[in-house]
């Protein structure tokens, strides 16, 4: 390197100089001047042998590892990232299932503020719905999930059904089976043959071919006729439905049925058995299995009734007394906000109302029944209020609050004792005091708070 360095200061050198100067210079002296930059070229070509023959391969192995550095650069990228898109996959997936676990909550946590009476139930439904989406099985031929809903009724089997839609946002069918207890109807179904006049889809199929992902409410199924019955056997069993019409087959793979029914009335007749949706699940279809109609024939064929017992069975709760008022004062503060609404006038009522409509009922209250008739109740109230006035345009118009009240006889204590409970309840808590302090309790309770076993034990014997 240094001979190259030495020919190109002496080459800018004699650059510089003048023209005249240099053409005398190699006139004068040829062969020095030839010998000087031929010794120093040669020198410079000596060096640069000299160097590639010190490391000759350098280059190539120089190559060579680049080559294995950017190839193990890239192993490790490829890790890098194959790591990376790994943990992703497992954060999301811990993140589909808290999701999901949230769902279920809010789920739960709706459907026992909107349906009374009915916990366990509830509970039962949030749990069946969790298994059929926490671990989805793509080798099953049915629908996701089926439920079977029993008990006795108006005690919010349909409500539960069509509530669960509305909270997890699905679309739902609800068909009453009543309208389909002839064999004929099938055709109401399934569609109608394209040579047959006026065909057309069937009600069921349509809408499942419109809505994949849904909730079918088929109400009542014992009213249903066997052919329809046999029907519902295909979409257990295969998890498709044929349009009649179009001759298209459909699928019912991502569809939650719900069947209702009442059978099973030996289960629930005693009313004295609180606790029905505890009952296990083979009693139920037993009772199912065993109950005749009119004719001595069995509600449901052996059949249907295996598929419903291979899904989720629920037995519904009968409505205890305060759940039945609880609903009837919930229809009187809707009917006073539509009073307040329509016509300006502020509406009250006395606690004891409730208690006096419950009074006047048959023994087989139900909820269903409870909601229309304390709401005609009121209605009937404002039109016997008019009847009952001389100036009725005059006095409506002056009308500020209207208050429904129940008046007691002071001097008959056993009336008084049916809206008055003078009987002190007496009420065990055990646990900490963070665990009761926000409860409230009326002044009619005496209540015992501990955390001691043995205090606990001494207050039960006592």
């Amino acid at each position: 390197m240094t001979g190259i360095l030495e020919y190109s200061a002496r080459h800018k050198e004699s650059a510089s100089m003048p023209r005249d100067d240099e053409k005398k210079k190699d006139d004068q002296t040829p062969e020095a001047s030839k010998q000087d930059t031929t010794g120093v070229t040669g020198k410079a070509v000596k060096i640069r042998e000299s160097e590639e023959t010190k490391n000759p391969k350098e280059p190539e192995i120089s190559e060579r590892k680049t080559k294995e550095e950017r190839a193990s650069e890239r192993g490790k990228t490829a890790k890098a990232e194959e790591k990376e898109g790994s943990e992703l996959s497992e954060r999301d997936q811990a993140t589909k299932l808290s999701i999901l676990v949230s769902k279920v909550r809010r789920l739960t946590e709706c459907l026992k503020v909107q349906i009374k009476g009915q916990n366990e139930a509830i509970r039962l439904f949030a749990e069946g719905y969790f298994q059929s989406e926490v671990f989805p099985d793509e080798t099953r031929k049915g629908p996701s999930t089926t439920f079977l809903f029993a008990g006795p009724p108006g005690v919010g089997k349909t409500f539960l059904a069509e509530t669960a839609a509305e909270n997890l946002n699905m679309a739902h069918l609800r068909l009453d089976m009543s309208e389909f207890s002839s064999n004929d109807t099938v055709k109401r179904l399934v569609g109608t043959e394209k040579h047959y006049q006026g065909s057309k889809p069937g009600v069921l199929t349509s809408f499942v071919k419109e809505h994949p992902r849904s909730i079918i409410l088929l109400d009542e199924i014992e009213k249903a006729s066997e052919d329809i019955i046999y029907q519902f056997l295909q979409v257990l069993d295969g998890g498709v439905l044929t349009d009649a019409m179009t001759n298209e087959q459909i699928d019912f793979k991502n569809t939650i049925l719900i069947f209702t029914t009442n059978v099973g009335r030996s289960l629930y007749e005693n009313r004295d058995r609180i606790n029905l949706s505890g009952i296990p699940r083979s009693v139920v279809m037993k009772a199912l299995e065993d109950e005749k109609d009119e004719y001595w024939k069995n509600r449901f064929p052996a059949a249907i009734c295996s598929r419903f017992a291979a899904g989720n069975v629920i037995m519904f709760n009968h409505l205890e007394t305060h759940i039945l008022q609880g609903i009837v004062n919930q229809r009187f503060e809707e009917s006073a906000k539509n009073i307040h609404s329509n016509y300006s006038i502020e509406t009250e009522f006395d606690p004891k109302v409730s208690s006096m409509f419950l009074y006047s009922q048959s023994v087989e209250l139900d909820a269903r029944k409870i909601s229309s008739q304390s709401t005609i109740l009121v209605k009937n109230e404002l039109l016997n209020l008019g009847r009952n006035i001389k100036d009725v345009s005059h006095t409506v118009e002056s009308l500020k609050t209207l208050r429904f009240k129940v008046e007691l006889p002071e001097n008959d204590p056993d009336i008084c004792r049916l809206f008055e409970n003078e009987e002190v309840s007496e009420i065990l808590i055990f646990g900490e005091p963070s665990d009761y302090d926000t409860i409230p309790f009326s002044d009619k309770c005496k209540v015992y708070r501990t955390n001691s076993i043995d205090e606990t034990l001494k207050l039960i014997g006592e």
